[in-house]
C-alpha cells in the first residue's frame, strides 16, 4: 500500500486486500458517515446508505446483488475521522478467529499506512516550502529573513568555516529550547549527538560540490533529550560570507512508526517471536553461512498436543495467553543466537545454527520437558504438550523451506508414534507423508465408492461362552493398496474431519446389520452391537442427534447399541465430556470405555463417568500371566468395577493361560484372537453364536 501516494489509493487497495485474505466477495470503508470505497459491487451499485447504517449499527448479514446474504466483520479502523472496515463473504459460515486477527492486523496496517500518508504529504509541503525560501533569497534579503523567521520548522545558518550559529528562527528556538543569545554563542556540532559528527564533514563535502544535502541525524535538544532530525542543507551567502543554510524537521515519531512497521512485518503480533517471513529469511542467511563455513544447521518444527481444546473448552483469549506462555518457555531453553518463531495457530519453528544432530534433539527434550508443566489460565491448570520434528543438514545447497518440511514431517511422525515426543527426520518419512496424502485426499472418494467395509469380532460370555456382543470394526478395501486397516486412515480422517461422516457411515450400518440378524433370528438371545466414536466426534454438537436419527432410520433398540469412546477424550474438558456421555446414556444406549489403561486415565476417573463397561487394554492381559503388579493392578479394577455395577472385558485374549487369568479375576467377558478374529458379517452368517457354535471360534474352557 505504500506505493500509493494519495490516501484514496491507499484504502482501496487495503480493502481489496483484505476481501482477497479472506475469500470474501465484498468490502468496504466507512469514513466520516459517508463511503470512501467499495470492492466487489456491481459499478455504481454499492448501497452506500446501508454501508453507512452498517458501520454504525453493526449485524450479522448483508443483502448483495449476486451473492445473496453475505455474512459481515465490522471493524473500527481510524477515529479520526471515525473509519470502518466491512468484509462480506457468502455461506453459513462466519468469520473465524484466525480470520478476524488477520483482518485486524491489516486494518492496523491500513491506519499506519494512512498516517505515513499524511507525513509524506507534510514533507512534500515542507519540501515546497524549502524551495520558496530559496527563491525568495535569491530575490532578496528582506523577503528571505521573512521566511526564515515565520517558518514553522526549525532553521538556522552557520558559517561554512566555523560552522558558528549565524541566525536562528523561533521555531528553533522552541524546539532545541535555548535562547536566541545561547544559539548564538554555539556552533552546529553543540547540537550533533557525538557518535554522528564525523558525518558532517562528508555532508560539507557534498554540499561544496553542489548538492543539496538531505540527511537523517541525532540532535540532543538542552533538556538532553535526543530526537531524529532529517535536515536539509545548502550553500548560501550570509551578510557578505559564506553559509550554510539548514531547515530540520523532527521526525522522531515518523522513525518510530516506521520501526514500527518493520516490527509488525517481521514479527508475530500475539507472541513478539519471529514470523514465518523473518525466520525464512534468517534461515536463507544461515544455509549462506554454510556455503562459506560448512557446519550442520537444525530446524525444529513444533506442534501443540491437546491446544485446540483449550480453545473449545477455555474460549480463545485463554488460548493466546498459553501461546504466550508457550513462546516464553520456547525462548528460555535457547541461546542468544537461535531463531524461535510463531507460524500460526499453535505452530512454532526454532532455528539452530551450529548444531548437531545430537544437540538439536537435546534442545528438543529440552523443550518437551519445559512444556510438560501446567499454564495457569483463568484459575486453572492447563496441560499442553508437544510434538517435535528435527531436520538437520550440513548441505550448503539446502533450502529452508525444503528443511521445515522436513521437519514437519518428522513432527507428524511423533504424533503418530504417540503424541509428547521428539523424531529426527529420515528419508522414508518422506515417502511415508506422500502416502499419507494420497491417502487423505482419495478417502474423501471412499464412502462415495462404497470402499469402507465393517467386520465384526465377537465379545464372548465368560460365564455362559454365548456372544453377547459384536463390535464393529471398519476397514478400507483400497483399489490399489489392498486392505487398509484403521490405524493408518483413522488418524487421516481424524485431521480433515472426515471421521464425522466416516463415523456416522459406521454407526448407521452397523445397527442396520444388527437388525438383519435380529430378523433372521427373532426369538434368540439379545445381541447388540459395539461402535468406536472418536473424541472429535463427541465433540460435534448435534452428535446426540445423529444417534437418534440413526436408531430411528434402523428401527434399532437403543439398549442395544454399545457406544465406545478411549482415554483420549479425557484429555479434553473432563466435565464437558462427562456430561456428553450422560445425554447419549439417556438415549438408552450403553457407554463403554475402550483400551483402559493404555493412556490418560486414572482409577479415580472411573467414578466420575457414567459408564455401563470399561474394556480393560490388552497390554493387561498379556502381563497376566508373567506379571504380579498387572495382576495386582487388574484385580484392583475389576474390584472397583463390580462395586460401581460396570461389567468387564479383557480385551487381547490370545491364549488359554491368558483367559484362564481372566475368568480367574472375575472379569465379565473377553475378546480376542483366541475366540476369533475380526470377520465380516457374511463369514459369520446368521445368530445365534456361541464360543462353540462357529468354527472359527475357539470354545471357552470351563
Amino acid at each position: 500500500m505504500s506505493a500509493y501516494e494519495d490516501e484514496a489509493s491507499a484504502i482501496r487497495c487495503a480493502v481489496e486486500w483484505a476481501a482477497e485474505a479472506v475469500e470474501a466477495e465484498v468490502g468496504a470503508m466507512v469514513r466520516g458517515g459517508r463511503l470512501a470505497t467499495a470492492v466487489g459491487f456491481a459499478e455504481g451499485e454499492a448501497p452506500e446508505a446501508d454501508l453507512v447504517a452498517l458501520a454504525e449499527r453493526p449485524r450479522a448479514t448483508i443483502d448483495v446483488a449476486g451473492a445473496g446474504a453475505c455474512r459481515v466483520l465490522v471493524l473500527r479502523v481510524d477515529d479520526d475521522p471515525a473509519s470502518h472496515l466491512i468484509i462480506g463473504r457468502s455461506g453459513d459460515g462466519g468469520f473465524d478467529a484466525e480470520e478476524s486477527a488477520l483482518l485486524r492486523a491489516m486494518a492496523r496496517c491500513l491506519v499506519l499506512t494512512l498516517r505515513t500518508l499524511r507525513t509524506l504529504e507534510s514533507e512534500r509541503t515542507l519540501r515546497a516550502v524549502m524551495a520558496r525560501a530559496q527563491e525568495a533569497l535569491l530575490e532578496s534579503e528582506r523577503t528571505f529573513r521573512l521566511l526564515f523567521a515565520n517558518n514553522p520548522h526549525p532553521m538556522w545558518v552557520t558559517d561554512r568555516d566555523t560552522f558558528d550559529f549565524l541566525a536562528v528562527n523561533d521555531a528553533a528556538v522552541d524546539l532545541y529550547g535555548y535562547s536566541r543569545d545561547q544559539f548564538l554563542t554555539m556552533r552546529v556540532t553543540d547540537l550533533r549527538w557525538p557518535a554522528e559528527s564525523a558525518r558532517l564533514a562528508a555532508a560539507m563535502q557534498r554540499m561544496e560540490q553542489g548538492e543539496r544535502v538531505v540527511d537523517r541525524i541525532q540532535h540532543r535538544l538542552k533538556d538532553g533529550r535526543l530526537i531524529q532530525v532529517e535536515v536539509t542543507v545548502r550553500s548560501h551567502e550570509f551578510s557578505g560570507r559564506p553559509a550554510t543554510l539548514v531547515l530540520a524537521q523532527d521526525i522522531t515519531e515518523r522513525t518510530a512508526l516506521e520501526e514500527q512497521l518493520r516490527h509488525q512485518a517481521f514479527h508475530d503480533p500475539l507472541t513478539g517471536l519471529a514470523n514465518r517471513a523473518l525466520w525464512r529469511d534468517r534461515a536463507e542467511h544461515a544455509i549462506a553461512r554454510c556455503l562459506r563455513d560448512p557446519t550442520p544447521l537444525a530446524v525444529l518444527a513444533i506442534d501443540l498436543d491437546g491446544f485446540k481444546a483449550v480453545n473449545d473448552t477455555l474460549g480463545h483469549p485463554a488460548g493466546d495467553r498459553v501461546l504466550v506462555g508457550v513462546s516464553e518457555r520456547l525462548t528460555a531453553c535457547l541461546r542468544p543466537g537461535d531463531t524461535p518463531a510463531h507460524l500460526g495457530g499453535d505452530e512454532f519453528a526454532v532455528l539452530l545454527e551450529d548444531t548437531a544432530a545430537e544437540e538439536a534433539v537435546a534442545v528438543a527434550e529440552r523443550i518437551l520437558e519445559e512444556l510438560r508443566a501446567p499454564f495457569s489460565v483463568a484459575g486453572k491448570e492447563v496441560f499442553v504438550g508437544a510434538s517435535i520434528g528435527i531436520a538437520v543438514t550440513t548441505d550448503a545447497a539446502a533450502d529452508g523451506d525444503a528443511l521445515l518440511r522436513d521437519a514437519d514431517i518428522a513432527m507428524y511422525a511423533a504424533k503418530m508414534r504417540g503424541k509428547g515426543r521428539a523424531e529426527l527426520f529420515e528419508p522414508a518419512m518422506h515417502r511415508g507423508t506422500v502416502r499419507r496424502l494420497e491417502l487423505g485426499s482419495q478417502l474423501r472418494r471412499a464412502l462415495e465408492r462404497d470402499e469402507l467395509v465393517l467386520e465384526y469380532q465377537p465379545v464372548v460370555s465368560l460365564a455362559t461362552g454365548a456372544v453377547e456382543t459384536v463390535e464393529a470394526l471398519v476397514r478400507w478395501r483400497h483399489p490399489a493398496h489392498g486392505m487398509v486397516l484403521p490405524g493408518e486412515f483413522i488418524p487421516l480422517a481424524e485431521e480433515t474431519g472426515l471421521i464425522v461422516p466416516v463415523g456416522r457411515w459406521v454407526l448407521e450400518t452397523a445397527c442396520r446389520q444388527l437388525c438383519r440378524w435380529r430378523s433372521a433370528d427373532p426369538d434368540g438371545p439379545h445381541l447388540s452391537v459395539a461402535v468406536n466414536v472418536s473424541s472429535r466426534q463427541l465433540r460435534e454438537p448435534g452428535f446426540e442427534n445423529t444417534v437418534t436419527d440413526v436408531l430411528a432410520a434402523t428401527g434399532l433398540q437403543a439398549s442395544s447399541l454399545t457406544l465406545e469412546v478411549t482415554e483420549s477424550v479425557l484429555v479434553d474438558d473432563m466435565e464437558a465430556v462427562s456430561e456428553r456421555l450422560d445425554a447419549l446414556r439417556r438415549l438408552g444406549v450403553r457407554i463403554a470405555m475402550d483400551d483402559f489403561g493404555a493412556g490418560y486415565s486414572s482409577l479415580a476417573y472411573l467414578r466420575k463417568l457414567p459408564l455401563d463397561i470399561v474394556k480393560i487394554d490388552r497390554m493387561f492381559v498379556a502381563g497376566l500371566a508373567s506379571c504380579v503388579d498387572d495382576r495386582s493392578l487388574t484385580l484392583a479394577i475389576v474390584r472397583l468395577l463390580d462395586t460401581l455395577d460396570v461389567a468387564t472385558v479383557a480385551e487381547g485374549i490370545e491364549t488359554a493361560e491368558q483367559l484362564d487369568y481372566v475368568r480367574a479375576l472375575g472379569i465379565d467377558a473377553g475378546q480376542g484372537y483366541f475366540f476369533s478374529r475380526p470377520l465380516s458379517a457374511e463369514r459369520l452368517g446368521c445368530p445365534p453364536w456361541s464360543a462353540a457354535s462357529l468354527g472359527l471360534l475357539r470354545p471357552v474352557s470351563r
